[in-house]
């Protein structure tokens, strides 16, 4: 999803590779990150590997060639369960609702574009606090919650 934790792929690039998220085969998605479990780029693939891979396949989060560290965020031991529809696309902004949570992600790159999302009813996030009704997502920002 970039070469670096600062120099993302444009929207474009980006949404070129969606389909090879789900297959055929094994998928691996891997984002660029400083290094630590808190830098939002790893919250920001792993909602894009959910929305188009419905959490099949593999993903990491590493900063450049730091292969022998595993970064890790609460939100990944998370199963968001089944499907609950296709993604749904506004511009550049994505989001999929499952059974047992949701992940929106913006794959805009310009800072003016920010972007309301419309949060299904029941989610939390990882302190358990509830979320909602909506949100509003930062350029080249994801987010992953599960139902309370």
């Amino acid at each position: 999803m970039g070469f670096s934790p600062v120099d993302l792929f444009d929207p474009e690039t980006t949404e070129a590779q969606l389909s090879q998220a789900d297959g055929p085969g094994i998928s691996i998605l891997r984002v660029p990150t400083d290094g630590n479990d808190d830098h939002p780029n790893f919250e920001y693939g792993l909602a894009a590997f959910w929305i188009f891979g419905a959490g099949r396949g593999a993903y990491s989060a590493t900063a450049h060639d730091d292969y022998s560290r595993t970064q890790h965020v609460a939100q990944l031991d998370w199963d968001l369960g089944d499907p609950l529809h296709e993604p749904v696309r506004r511009g550049h902004t994505w989001w999929r609702e499952f059974t047992r949570g949701w992940a929106a992600v913006n794959f805009d790159s310009d800072r003016r574009r920010r972007r309301r999302v419309r949060v299904p009813q029941g989610m939390v996030d990882t302190q358990g606090q509830p979320v909602g009704p909506r949100l509003v997502l930062q350029p080249r920002r994801g987010v992953v919650l599960r139902r309370g």
